[in-house]
């Protein structure tokens, strides 16, 4: 884990380090959108569909709960790559200190970066 200390000794990941971040979240965020056009086309395709009313509704709801998992996946991949430009991913926001890389490449939209 490499890092840069910036004026008060705070510590941040090497802008290489966040550039790696950077393509990764960008490749993430590509495909997270691709999926959102496709479960929507599918939620149109159920709709027009003339499937039994229950079972195409438990179909649409089903949709309609990936689709709002994958707009908050967008979402929080966004806020993540504008911390990457501001230089401060990774950085917790209560102690200052830096978060494990491997935690950050599991989960880069936790609570803590």
């Amino acid at each position: 884990m490499s890092q840069e200390k910036t004026g008060n000794t705070t510590l941040r990941y090497s802008d290489e380090e966040l550039n790696e971040f950077k393509i990764l979240f960008q490749q993430n965020l590509e495909a997270a959108e691709v999926e959102l056009i496709r479960l929507n086309l599918l939620i149109e395709g159920k709709n027009k569909q003339d499937l039994e009313e229950k079972y195409r509704d438990m179909e649409i709801d089903q949709l309609i709960f990936f689709i709002k998992r994958h707009q908050e996946l967008i979402g929080h991949l966004k806020k993540s790559l504008k911390r990457i430009d501001d230089k401060t991913f990774g950085v917790c926001r209560v102690t200052g200190q830096l978060i494990e890389k491997e935690m950050l490449l599991a989960l880069p939209h936790g609570n803590k970066n």
